[in-house]
C-alpha cells in the first residue's frame, strides 16, 4: 500500500476543537514547529462547534479565584469525581486555571453579566457560585480566535486528514499515518510528539448528543501502541428529545421544572437537590434516567411507550426568559411548550474515561500526549459541569507545553519509516459497514444507564464478533469515504468493547456506573 511521507513536525495535534487548537498554540508558543491533522474542519466540526447547535449556553467553572476559592474548587472536583480523580492533575489543572480565564477575558466573546452568570452556576450546583456563561455565539468566537491565533504563530493546520495509526519505536511514539478525506491515499507525518485531543465516544451508542463523527477513535488510536485507558465505564447521560425536532436540551432547572410521564401514565418525582451540592444535581439527572429506562423496557417499544416531558406549568415567561434559543428551535418544528408535550429519552452525553494521562499531559508512551475529552483523570467517576471548555484549554495548555519540550530533546533522524496500516483482504460496501454499526449500537443501547450482567456480556460476543468482522475487511484509502466509514465501525467497536470490559469489572455503583 502506498503512502508518501509529507514532512515533519516537532508536534503534531491530532484534533479540530478547542483543545487540540489550544494544545497547538502552547506548543508554537513554546517554539515547536506544529502540525494540526484533523478529520473534520478545524474550528468548524466536532464537540465544540456542537456548542452552537441546540444548546442554549455554556456554563465555564472559572472565575475570579481567591487561593481560597481555589483550593474549593479542587476540593469539589475530587468530591464530585467520588475520589478516583486524579489528584495530581486536579491541582495541576486548578493551579493553570487562571491564567486561560485572563486569556478569555481578553478574547472579548460574548458572555453574560456576572448576576446572570453567577445564577445560571448556581443551578449546576456548583458551590462557587462565580463563573463564565457564554451567550449564543461564545463557542464560535472562542474557536475562531483560536484559529487565527494558531495560524498567526505558524501552526500548519490540514482539514480531512484522518489519522489511521500511530508509528512506535519501541515505546516511543515517532509520527503516524492520515488518510486524505478529500483526495484519497495516505500520508506518513513524522514527529517526536503527537498530542491526541480528539474528543469523546459518543456514538458508540445509538442515542447520543455528540456529532456522527465521534466514535472515540483517538482512544483507540492511542490504545493500539500501547497507552492505557482507565475509567471506560463512566460516561454521562442527559434526557434530551427523540423525533421531531430532533435532539434538543432542556437545561436543568427547566427539565427539572417540568413533568416526566410515561405510558403507563406514571410521574416522575423529581427530588430538590441541596443548595451547593454538584452531585446531588447530577445525580438527580441519572436517577431520572434509570427510571425512563425502566419505563422503556416496560413498554413495548412502540412510540406510544415514549416518556413525555410536559412542560404546560412552566410560566411562558420562564421559558423565553431562560430559554429562548431552544423556544424558537421548537417552534420551528411546530411545538408549542403551552400546549405541547415531548417525547425525551437519555441520550449519551460525555465520556469520562479515557487515555491515562499524568498532570502534564503525558501518557504511558513517551512522545504521546492527550488532551480535552480524549483525557482521563481530571474528573473522576462523575464530571462538574460547565468543565468541558476550561478542560480542553487548561490541560490543552500544558499538554502543547510538555509535547513541545519533549520534542527540543528528540533526535528523529533515524527515525523508521515503516508503516503500520489498517489490514484485511475482505470486501465490504457501505451498506454491510451500516449493519455492523447498527448491530454496535444495538449491543450498546440496554448499557447506556444501567449496566445489567446479563446485557453487558451479550454485548461482550457481539463486540467481538464485530471487531473481527471489521478487521477481516479491505481498506482502501482509494475510495475515502468507504475507508473512513470502515475506521469510525472498528473504532466505535473496540471502544465499545473496552467499556464493556471495564463495566463488567466494575461491581458496585459510583457516580452514573449503576450495575443490577
Amino acid at each position: 500500500m502506498s503512502c508518501g511521507q509529507a514532512g515533519r513536525a516537532d508536534v503534531i495535534v491530532v484534533g479540530g476543537g478547542i483543545a487540540a487548537l489550544r494544545s497547538a498554540i502552547a506548543a508554537a508558543e513554546s517554539g515547536a514547529r506544529v502540525l494540526l491533522l484533523s478529520k473534520g474542519r478545524i474550528g468548524r466540526s466536532g464537540c465544540s462547534a456542537q456548542l452552537e447547535r441546540g444548546i442554549e449556553y455554556c456554563a465555564l467553572n472559572s472565575g475570579p479565584y481567591t487561593t481560597r476559592g481555589l483550593e474549593r474548587l479542587a476540593d469539589e472536583y475530587m468530591r464530585t469525581g467520588m475520589g478516583i480523580n486524579n489528584p495530581d492533575i486536579v491541582e495541576s489543572f486548578v493551579t493553570n486555571l487562571p491564567v486561560e480565564h485572563e486569556r478569555l477575558k481578553r478574547l472579548s466573546l460574548p458572555t453574560m453579566e456576572a448576576p446572570r452568570a453567577r445564577q445560571r452556576m448556581r443551578w449546576t450546583g456548583q458551590t462557587q457560585g462565580v463563573g463564565m456563561i457564554g451567550r449564543r455565539g461564545f463557542a464560535r468566537g472562542l474557536l475562531g480566535s483560536l484559529r487565527m491565533t494558531a495560524r498567526t504563530l505558524g501552526v500548519t493546520m490540514r482539514d480531512k486528514r484522518q489519522v489511521v495509526s500511530i508509528t512506535c519505536e519501541g515505546q516511543c511514539a515517532r509520527g503516524l499515518v492520515a488518510m486524505d478525506l478529500t483526495r484519497g491515499g495516505l500520508e506518513q507525518f513524522l514527529s517526536p510528539s503527537i498530542i491526541i485531543a480528539t474528543g469523546g465516544a459518543g456514538n458508540v451508542f445509538p442515542l447520543t448528543t455528540n456529532p456522527r463523527d465521534i466514535v472515540g477513535d483517538g482512544l483507540t488510536l492511542a490504545r493500539r501502541c500501547g497507552a492505557q485507558l482507565i475509567n471506560m465505564e463512566f460516561y454521562t447521560y442527559y434526557p434530551l428529545s427523540v423525533g421531531r425536532p430532533g435532539r434538543i436540551y432542556l437545561i436543568h432547572p427547566i427539565l427539572t421544572a417540568g413533568t416526566l410521564t410515561d405510558a403507563r401514565g406514571d410521574t416522575w418525582r423529581w427530588k430538590t437537590p441541596r443548595d451547593g451540592d454538584a452531585v446531588e444535581h447530577l445525580l438527580s439527572v441519572r436517577d431520572a434516567c434509570r427510571w425512563m429506562e425502566e419505563a422503556s423496557r416496560q413498554g413495548s417499544g412502540k412510540a406510544s411507550d415514549e416518556v413525555l416531558w410536559d412542560g404546560r406549568r412552566v410560566p411562558v415567561r420562564t421559558l423565553n426568559a431562560r430559554i429562548p434559543f431552544t423556544c424558537g428551535l421548537l417552534r420551528q418544528a411546530g411545538i408549542d411548550l403551552r400546549r405541547d408535550s415531548i417525547p425525551v429519552a437519555p441520550h449519551a452525553h460525555q465520556t469520562i474515561g479515557g487515555i491515562e494521562i499524568d498532570a502534564w499531559g503525558r501518557t504511558r508512551i513517551d512522545g504521546l500526549f492527550a488532551a480535552g475529552e480524549a483525557a482521563a483523570g481530571l474528573h473522576g467517576a462523575l464530571r462538574l459541569n460547565g468543565s468541558g471548555i476550561t478542560a480542553g484549554l487548561v490541560i490543552g495548555a500544558i499538554a502543547g507545553r510538555t509535547a513541545a519540550a519533549y520534542a527540543r530533546g528528540s533526535d528523529l533522524t533515524k527515525a523508521s519509516t515503516a508503516l503500520e496500516v489498517p489490514g484485511g483482504r475482505d470486501r465490504i460496501d457501505e451498506a454491510g459497514l451500516r449493519r455492523i454499526r447498527a448491530r454496535i449500537h444495538s449491543a450498546m443501547a440496554p448499557v447506556l444507564v444501567v449496566r445489567r450482567e446479563a446485557d453487558l456480556q451479550r454485548a461482550r460476543v457481539t463486540l467481538r464478533a464485530a471487531i473481527e468482522e471489521v478487521e477481516a475487511t479491505r481498506f482502501d484509502p482509494s475510495v475515502p469515504s468507504l475507508a473512513s466509514l470502515r475506521e469510525h465501525v472498528r473504532a466505535s467497536a473496540e471502544t465499545a468493547a473496552v467499556m464493556v470490559e471495564h463495566s463488567l469489572l466494575r461491581r458496585k455503583p459510583l457516580g452514573f456506573f449503576l450495575p443490577n
